[in-house]
């Protein structure tokens, strides 16, 4: 199975500082055991460096990106559908949510037909042993517009077979996110599905 395209990523600055501030928290630790090593005798530019790092894991922990929530929504979203949970699903998904397969025209269900799949179909025959989550991607395309992938591994009761699928979700913001579409990508093991 190849993996679709990735996502954009999103802006370095704002990933380094508020959503992955490990890598400059280490660079300016370094430099500040680097300083003190070298200059013992005026500790205040090392201590300064560790105040920014201090300030660094502050600003990562309290500052929550529009990217992080649509992922952290993602996670929820998944955990809901496996866990046949359709009254969760039913609020995400957006009055005029739809789910296609990618590249089938015909194959199409409104919100509807959603929660009836979720409730029904994976309560029952399709109820899910176990799921985890691969990857996860997210990106903020607008103002009020999001997309998210991701890469799920499921082991159905049925079966106990494993099976991984890659989903693209497209999300709204209006008073919260929402999801307005759902397009299943690939699944492993089918060329054309």
């Amino acid at each position: 199975m190849n993996p679709p395209p990735p996502l954009p990523s999103p802006p370095l600055v704002t990933h380094l500082l508020v959503e992955n501030a490990i890598p400059g928290v280490i660079l300016l630790a370094a430099l500040a055991g680097a300083l003190w090593a070298w200059r013992k005798h005026r500790p205040w530019p090392s201590l300064v460096l560790l105040a920014a790092c201090g300030l660094l894991v502050l600003l990562d922990r309290l500052v929550t990106t529009q990217r992080e929530r649509v992922i952290g929504l993602t996670r929820g979203l998944v955990a809901d559908v496996a866990g046949a949970d359709d009254r969760a699903v039913g609020l995400v998904l957006a009055e005029d949510a739809s789910f296609r397969r990618r590249g089938a025209s015909g194959d199409v269900l409104d919100r509807e037909g959603i929660l009836r799949r979720v409730g029904v179909d994976l309560a029952g025959v399709y109820k899910v042993r176990e799921h985890s989550i691969r990857e996860v991607q997210a990106s903020i395309d607008g103002p009020n517009v999001a997309r998210s992938r991701v890469r799920v591994r499921v082991v159905p009761e049925l079966t106990g077979v494993p099976s991984t699928t890659w989903w693209l979700l497209d999300w709204r913001l209006d008073e919260r996110w929402r999801v307005r579409g759902i397009t299943l990508e690939s699944v492993e093991g089918l060329i054309d599905f």
